[in-house]
């Protein structure tokens, strides 16, 4: 039997925890650039709940995904770009992440034309 969350601050601890982290680390939320990629992944290999995704970014340099569990809630996907000045992010709930893979899923014949 799954354990039922105590509250809404023991929801969004991972995340809230990494934003702390963010603040002191790089002394604001917008971070870009391939030195806060290392930190970041070095930060995600002590924090394994956060899983990261590879993708690029407009110019084509190597950017990341951040995908950060709110257990039971949703997740926050975080972009962190290498080049270019733009960091993004949104948020999924239950039924947008399963839009969002079966979309993916669906799309994967683009590279098989």
């Amino acid at each position: 039997m799954k354990k039922e969350l105590k509250s809404t601050d023991e929801m969004h601890k991972i995340y809230h925890k990494f934003c702390k982290w963010i603040k002191k680390t790089f002394g604001t939320f917008d971070v870009i650039g391939y030195e806060a990629m290392e930190k970041i992944e070095n930060y995600v290999k002590k924090n394994p709940e956060i899983k990261i995704v590879e993708c690029d970014d407009d110019i084509n340099a190597g950017s990341i995904l951040l995908l950060i569990p709110h257990p039971k809630f949703g997740i926050t996907v975080m972009f962190i770009p290498q080049c270019t000045s733009v960091q993004n992010t949104f948020f999924l709930y239950e039924g947008n992440c399963e839009q969002l893979i079966k979309t993916l899923t669906d799309m994967k014949s683009i590279y098989r034309e």
